[in-house]
């Protein structure tokens, strides 16, 4: 059977794009995919920045590669927390900034990278205190019995940024090792996943993923939060 012109022609765009997007894909590190499902999730660990200051570099336009040229932001000062996702390249790692304000994230040298030491058995204690990633917060107290209270705000674009969409959540839910999943009800199904990073070295981190039902337009509590109290 021959098929028409107009979809072969249809076939090998879509083969072409495939193609491309399988080329691109290994070179992607960013704020989004920290958090941008509960998959995602598993796929993180916590580092922390070596002996000296060190940029993330974003991922596009050639880059990672030349600091002068791929770098972003504010240098992370030696020890700062990382969260690190299971996406390498042979002489980088993707990493974003704990607690930053958004999930600021992007490629770092492996060199500059340590790895944690392997952490003690979490305690439901490990979970419990207010943690914040920019305007976002979600708190955490304890709950009946083994359970955990756990209620969050977030803004989007900002909280004094118009038009400040807000969303929030109230919930409760036992800790199944690392990992927390919250169900709102009586809403239109608001659902925050989160994971308890830790290391041997005592930090903490609170990776965060939800499904897109928990406020207004845009409002999001995908990303990397640290322990603010």
């Amino acid at each position: 059977m021959r098929l028409p012109i107009a979809v072969l022609a249809c076939l090998v765009l879509l083969a072409s794009a495939a193609r491309a997007q399988d080329a691109f894909d290994p070179g992607w590190c960013r704020g989004g995919m920290f958090g941008s499902d509960a998959a995602a999730l598993d796929r993180l660990s916590l580092g922390r920045v070596g002996g000296a200051p060190v940029r993330l570099q974003r991922d596009f336009d050639r880059c990672p590669g030349e600091v002068a040229r791929c770098a972003t932001g504010r240098a992370l000062p030696p020890g700062a927390p990382l969260a690190l996702l299971q996406r390498d390249l042979p002489d980088f790692r993707c990493a974003a900034s704990v607690g930053a304000p958004g999930p600021a994230a992007g490629w770092l040298p492996a060199a500059a990278v340590l790895p944690a030491r392997r952490a003690p058995p979490l305690r439901r204690e490990d979970w419990l205190g207010t943690w914040r990633m920019g305007d976002a917060r979600i708190r955490l107290r304890p709950g009946a019995g083994a359970a955990l209270r756990a209620d969050g705000q977030a803004f989007w674009p900002g909280r004094n940024t118009p038009p400040a969409n807000a969303g929030g959540f109230d919930a409760e839910a036992t800790p199944a090792v690392d990992r927390l999943v919250l169900r709102e009800t009586g809403t239109a199904g608001c659902v925050v996943t989160l994971r308890l990073l830790a290391d041997g070295a005592g930090r903490r981190a609170l990776a965060v993923s939800d499904n897109g039902g928990c406020g207004g337009a845009n409002v999001r509590f995908n990303g990397i939060y640290r322990r603010a109290g």
